[in-house]
């Protein structure tokens, strides 16, 4: 068992203790207490990398385009919890840094992303897991909103690049530039190479870093 896991049954265990709740409502309270967890610490992991590298700003926009859009498009996931958090703090950072040292090139390439992440929406979303299902209802529902979000992460990034090509404001780039590489991680962890590379990373990084069993797929 990993050391988040570990953490949040400690505390379920503790909420047992002190309440008569058992059953589904403790495993709905364990699941809340994970999803509260595992955002808190990507928060602080993302500001305190983003920092230190001198990108907090563009991480932190990259981490938030990801989230959003991956909460309704769905797409692979790391088999641990650490792995997940590693991961996500690492793209957010190092992607943040490109970000802000492509600004020179990016109009055209943000009109690429635009396209390529939008075709890759329609077609792959929402991307589902083999332990969890999704019916045709719900699918039709995901499908739809992760379009509209996607559509409109584009017009701000649009209006970013607009209004800092016009005004010369290069921090506008910036920011542009992050939501387009943060839908561009998104969209390509739909796809089967993405899907395929971050099974290779989440492989090594469970065998040789945190030298843990791999697990089936967590969420």
């Amino acid at each position: 068992m990993n050391i988040i896991d570990k953490s949040i049954n400690h505390i379920v265990l503790k909420i047992k203790d002190n309440t008569d709740l058992d059953g589904e409502k403790l495993e709905v309270i364990k699941y809340g207490v994970f999803a509260m967890v595992q955002i808190f610490l990507s928060i602080i992991a993302v500001i305190i990398f983003g920092f230190i590298f001198n990108v907090l700003l563009e991480a932190i926009i990259v981490s938030f385009t990801i989230a959003v859009l991956r909460k309704s498009s769905g797409g692979v996931h790391a088999t641990t919890p650490e792995i997940c958090l590693v991961v996500g703090t690492a793209v957010s950072v190092l992607l943040g840094k490109i970000s802000i040292n492509t600004s020179e090139i990016i109009y055209l390439v943000d009109i690429a992303v635009y396209i390529f992440t939008l075709i890759v929406v329609i077609f792959k979303s929402p991307m589902q897991s083999k332990n969890k299902p999704i019916g045709d209802k719900k699918k039709k529902r995901l499908k739809k909103k992760s379009i509209l979000i996607t559509v409109i992460i584009i017009s701000l990034s649009s209006l970013l690049l607009y209004f800092g090509y016009q005004k010369s404001k290069i921090n506008f780039i910036w920011y542009a530039n992050a939501m387009s590489l943060g839908m561009l991680w998104q969209a390509f962890s739909l796809t089967k190479i993405g899907e395929k590379i971050m099974g290779f990373v989440d492989f090594f990084l469970n065998k040789y870093i945190f030298k843990g069993e791999i697990k089936n797929e967590k969420k």
